[in-house]
């Protein structure tokens, strides 16, 4: 495993509104996230998109917001869907894992 999928792996449990929008998705969502690491985040919502669906994620951690385009790697219809970060920034990773390495 390499430091990058291990980071991405270290996972936190983090509640902040989110906002996805996309070409597959008709209108803005508004969601909870719910679960937060370097490589993705699992999000709480009752409607999931399919898997393999790209969609753009906002949310804010600390005051700084985050846009990232995300990848639906699993979804649980009534449960939520976890997403895979595609294009996140160096300065949000590093962000975020400093976030992390703080709440652990």
């Amino acid at each position: 495993m390499s430091d990058r999928d291990r980071r991405g792996a270290t996972r936190i449990g983090y509640f902040a509104e989110a906002e996805i929008e996309g070409i597959d998705v008709s209108h803005r969502l508004q969601v909870r996230l719910a679960d937060l690491s370097t490589g993705g985040a699992f999000i709480d919502v009752r409607t999931v998109l399919p898997t393999g669906t790209t969609a753009r994620l906002r949310f804010t951690v600390l005051g700084r917001d985050i846009s990232v385009l995300a990848e639906v790697r699993y979804s649980m219809p009534s449960f939520g869907m976890g997403v895979r970060f595609l294009d996140l920034r160096p300065d949000d990773q590093a962000f975020i894992e400093q976030f992390i390495s703080q709440q652990a």
